[in-house]
């Protein structure tokens, strides 16, 4: 749906990939999904939050309910929560332009 959309895309299959990935490149966004082998979306959220200098957008993918997902990611920086099955119209929306 992204690169469909002009978005270049790298794909962790696991939290600690995508850190490696968010310290080797610069990303404009981060899709993060709630649950993640290894390293929940939580963890990984918080090591943005306190290693990246230059804040990216963060989006989170979930089936679990928003309530939920917004107690535990703290309700600060998550551009969006999304619920699954996501659809190419809510993802693009809540993308940065």
């Amino acid at each position: 749906m992204l690169q469909a959309n002009g978005w270049s895309v790298d794909t962790a299959r696991e939290g600690f990939e995508a850190i490696l990935y968010f310290r080797a490149r610069t990303h404009g966004a981060l899709l993060l999904d709630y649950q993640l082998p290894g390293m929940d979306g939580v963890d990984v959220f918080n090591w943005v939050r306190r290693n990246v200098v230059n804040r990216r957008e963060v989006l989170v993918v979930s089936s679990e309910c928003p309530d939920f997902l917004q107690s535990r990611f703290g309700g600060v920086g998550v551009r969006a929560i999304l619920p699954k099955p996501l659809s190419a119209r809510d993802l693009i929306g809540a993308l940065p332009s």
